[in-house]
């Protein structure tokens, strides 16, 4: 898994986290967002539409309002590097297309 310098990623926790799990943690080298740019990407819209615009008063509020941001920017909303489709609609249309071969994913 690829992360940024961040403090919540490069925690004791999250680095026992990864071992525990032998999930091996990969950083990208510090002040170079762009090693991690779809990430970096999806972080500031994460941020802008939810984070930055929300008060949450409890842990509960906070996962109902990402679960509906995230079953929106799923299901109903065009990606540009999707071809305009919404990740869902791309899904469908993947697999009706290869039934037996699953996408081969860019590594982060």
């Amino acid at each position: 898994m690829k992360f940024d310098n961040g403090p919540e990623f490069s925690s004791l926790a999250m680095l026992r986290w990864g071992a525990e799990r032998n999930i091996k943690l990969h950083f990208i080298d510090p002040g170079k967002p762009t090693q991690n740019g779809k990430i970096e990407s999806f972080n500031g819209r994460l941020r802008d539409e939810v984070l930055n615009e929300h008060w949450f008063l409890t842990l509960d509020q906070m996962r109902d309002v990402v679960e509906t941001w995230r079953v929106r920017f799923n299901t109903h909303r065009p990606h540009g590097s999707l071809n305009y489709l919404t990740p869902a609609e791309f899904a469908r249309r993947y697999h009706e297309e290869h039934p037996t071969t699953p996408p081969q994913l860019e590594a982060a």
